[in-house]
């Protein structure tokens, strides 16, 4: 295994434990995590997508949707791809119902997949069309609780579809940018997913301070992986970066309203 590999592996270690036990947060964040990679981590992303999607999770949905239209860890499927899109609209994401409307049509005609797919497959509008996209609130069931959580925001995807196809650094900014955006809202996936890439150095350099600070921020958002996860970070962190993170994060916390 390459030492990005390895990398990923050591970081999802408890993540991976979070979502073989039912959590849904966890079983987003290693899909998301595994998503933009090749080979049989895409594979092991599509079954924790999968598992978050039949669970309610609207983003994950799409996202496999996406994967089925790419044949990306998963059998190439416009069928398939279809009906996890229509769920995702189901449980109220704004993308996915935008891409059905722009569809319009039931069904593929003369055995062709459905419009609405052949425009995900193409991947994300333009940013300018997706704001305010996606926010609704939806219903999903998790650990047998019915529980309601807001859709990822707009930029999410748009976002993770960036990595996916990255193929120049101003794709990679792009996909960074969108991610950022989002895990600044607080979306927890997308905090992980930027813990994920510096620690592994997934097209990036690989960067322990950046890593251990998204992290952290995960797991002050209440998910516990996160904080395991940064703590794997700081096992490799020299004092004077560590010095410099925790520095970094008191100064953030003492901008807070209220601190």
């Amino acid at each position: 295994m390459d030492r990005e590999g390895w990398d990923a592996n050591e970081a999802l270690q408890a993540t991976r434990e979070a979502a073989e036990a039912g959590s849904l947060d966890a079983q987003l964040c290693v899909g998301y995590a595994l998503c933009t990679h090749r080979g049989a981590r895409r594979a092991e992303a599509a079954r924790w997508l999968r598992k978050a999607g039949e669970q309610g999770d609207s983003g994950a949905q799409l996202q496999l949707a996406y994967m089925y239209t790419r044949g990306y860890g998963v059998p190439n499927d416009y069928a398939a791809a279809m009906e996890w899109l229509q769920r995702a609209a189901s449980s109220g994401h704004e993308q996915a119902e935008a891409y059905l409307r722009a569809g319009s049509d039931s069904g593929g005609k003369f055995g062709q997949p459905a419009r609405a797919v052949v425009l995900l497959r193409e991947g994300p509008p333009p940013a300018s069309r997706v704001a305010g996209a996606g926010a609704r609130e939806f219903t999903g069931k998790t650990n047998d609780k019915i529980i309601e959580r807001p859709a990822p925001p707009p930029e999410f995807f748009r976002g993770v579809t960036f990595l996916h196809e990255a193929r120049t650094v101003a794709d990679l900014r792009e996909g960074l940018r969108c991610l950022c955006i989002c895990a600044l809202s607080g979306y927890l996936p997308a905090q992980f997913k930027l813990g994920q890439i510096y620690f592994a150095g997934e097209g990036v350099a690989r960067d322990y301070v950046k890593a251990y600070r998204w992290f952290n921020l995960a797991g002050a958002n209440g998910f516990e992986a996160g904080l395991k996860a940064r703590d794997r970070v700081a096992q490799r962190m020299s004092g004077a970066q560590m010095r410099e993170t925790l520095k970094a994060i008191a100064e953030a916390q003492a901008l807070r309203p209220g601190a």
